[in-house]
């Protein structure tokens, strides 16, 4: 796939621990990779599990152009904004 036409992924890791950098963060990890793998231009993130870390980073002008937003906290994964893929 060109980088044309790549499509576009957030990975926001939502983690106290991960954020204070003394747990790593292997779920936004594999997300991110497995997103790669599909062919998604991916960044990744990790905030603290707070809400308002959480939807700073969602609501960002600069992430907000992401088409596929997703948040992993362990041990769940959320899309957010799903889009329809062609």
């Amino acid at each position: 796939m060109s980088d044309a036409v790549r499509r576009s992924a957030l990975v926001i890791t939502a983690s106290d621990g991960a954020a204070a950098g003394v747990r790593s963060d292997l779920s936004g990890a594999r997300v991110g990779e497995r997103l790669e793998a599909l062919g998604f231009a991916v960044e990744r993130r990790v905030v603290s599990d707070e809400r308002a870390a959480i939807e700073a980073a969602l609501i960002s002008p600069i992430r907000n152009t992401a088409a596929l937003k997703i948040v992993t906290s362990s041990p769940s994964v959320t899309a957010i904004g799903t889009p329809s893929f062609q």
